[in-house]
């Protein structure tokens, strides 16, 4: 995370120098096309490829098996499932009448 932060305050140093001899399209240009770098540009990638050995020195090599199996099943209900039911019919009340009615259009 600190090496992203370095790197943005880098690129805006950059970008302020460069725009100062030219326009901003050039600024911007020079500063993200790799052959100008500045030297905190340079610190930052150099502390990167430091971090990234050290994280390949320290972690331990391992080796992951995957074993993928397939396995056909037919899914089908029980039988008692499929019996049908017959259906209940529930007479449901009417709502009470309320005092307030809403407006008509």
């Amino acid at each position: 995370m600190q090496w992203m932060v370095i790197q943005g305050v880098a690129w805006t140093t950059m970008l302020i120098q460069f725009s100062k001899d030219g326009t901003l399209i050039e600024a911007v240009e020079k500063t993200f096309d790799g052959d100008h770098p500045c030297p905190l540009c340079c610190a930052v990638k150099e502390g990167q490829a430091k971090r990234n050995q050290q994280e390949q020195d320290e972690a331990p090599v391992k080796k992951i098996d995957a074993l993928l199996v397939s396995v056909s099943r037919i899914v089908a209900p029980p039988p008692d499932a499929m019996r049908y039911e017959t259906p209940v019919f529930v007479k449901v009340a009417a709502s009470p009448k309320t005092w307030w009615q809403p407006p008509r259009v």
